[in-house]
């Protein structure tokens, strides 16, 4: 935290944005796990900075294979994924991932029913998916 506000504060640094780059700190797909907690922790940290500071953080994180090798790669077009607006970015296998939110639908048989009294139930601990109208 005193890095983050110390780097923020320096006036030379006024137009610059920091990169904070992980590997394993968040996961990019439902088949993956965290696998390193305090890198997660940090982005928690600085995603707490960007809501603060919009433009002057950015979040990246690497899928570990080679995590030199791939940011090396991924220099030259750095430049054009931070002009897109975008600043979490999870590169895995090569390619830069951005989160995106897509509207869900709602299951039919999940409505409630008119004029009839329901309650909310599961079928199983552990998932929204278990939810059911009884």
């Amino acid at each position: 935290l005193d890095l983050l506000q110390q780097w923020q504060a320096a006036d030379r640094l006024s137009h610059s944005r920091l990169v904070l780059v992980t590997t394993g700190a968040v996961a990019a797909h439902d088949t993956e796990t965290v696998r390193d907690l305090a890198a997660g922790a940090a982005w928690g940290l600085v995603r707490s900075a960007q809501s603060e500071n919009p433009d002057r953080f950015v979040l990246l994180d690497l899928d570990g294979a080679d995590a030199a090798d791939t940011l090396r790669s991924l220099l030259p077009d750095l430049p054009g994924l931070l002009g897109g607006g975008d600043a979490q970015f999870a590169v895995r296998e090569g390619t830069a991932l951005v989160g995106r939110l897509e509207r869900l639908t709602t299951a039919p048989g999940l409505l409630a029913p008119a004029g009839t009294p329901w309650r909310l139930d599961t079928t199983g601990k552990g998932s929204l998916d278990n939810l059911i109208l009884a």
